[in-house]
């Protein structure tokens, strides 16, 4: 048995910043918006495009990562998704956490399938 802080090696948030609703061309940033985790299933087109002149920290969503919602409505309060490649123009806002195990101990799939479960999810809302 191991503990909690020898599986998680590393969780990270982005940071809060306006961005404009529309298509997101190749090689321009983004800001994720929380509903890209909603569903389980990551889904990069739901961001708001950035100017580069505005970034300010960059977290970006890379494979195998696990991503977790942390604030909006209680629907989406522990929302999870699986990262399946590599987003290096796409950055994580403060409500989203991106959460790295040590996957000798823990595989990034097995992590999102007990946050994912209806009762850990109403643990987390009872916190």
């Amino acid at each position: 048995m191991k503990k909690t802080r020898e599986v998680l090696v590393d969780i990270q948030a982005g940071w809060s910043v306006n961005g404009e609703s529309k298509p997101r061309l190749k090689n321009e940033f983004a800001v994720l918006k929380v509903s890209a985790v909603a569903s389980g299933v990551f889904l990069p087109k739901e961001c708001k495009v950035i100017n580069e002149k505005d970034l300010k920290k960059i977290v970006t969503p890379e494979k195998r990562d696990v991503l977790f919602s942390r604030a909006n409505t209680l629907e989406l309060v522990g929302a999870t998704c699986l990262i399946t490649e590599n987003y290096p123009f796409l950055l994580l806002p403060d409500k989203l956490w991106k959460i790295k195990v040590e996957k000798k101990y823990m595989l990034p799939e097995y992590l999102k399938f007990v946050l994912s479960h209806s009762a850990i999810r109403k643990r987390i809302l009872a916190l």
